[in-house]
């Protein structure tokens, strides 16, 4: 079961997104907030989330429940993007 860790990225102006970013990817995806929190965004880690599905579109899924459920009281749900 994959482990991801959820990221909140928001541009200067502009929406949100959850960044989910896999285990494989954390080295790379670590320099990469970074650069974006260095050049304005607001970057903010969420949480960590298991999910059953090795399978890209259905971890998608997942992942967008659990993001749904996290902003379950906000207007606004932001979307799900994976870094895989």
């Amino acid at each position: 079961m994959p482990d991801f860790g959820l990221f909140i990225v928001r541009p200067p102006q502009g929406r949100a997104t959850v960044a989910a970013i896999h285990p494989s990817r954390a080295d790379e995806a670590r320099i990469t907030l970074k650069n974006l929190r260095n050049g304005g965004f607001h970057v903010a880690a969420l949480t960590r989330v298991s999910v059953s599905s090795e399978e890209p579109a259905a971890a998608q899924a997942q992942l967008q429940g659990v993001v749904n459920g996290l902003f379950e009281q906000a207007l606004y749900r932001p979307p799900v993007e994976m870094v895989w």
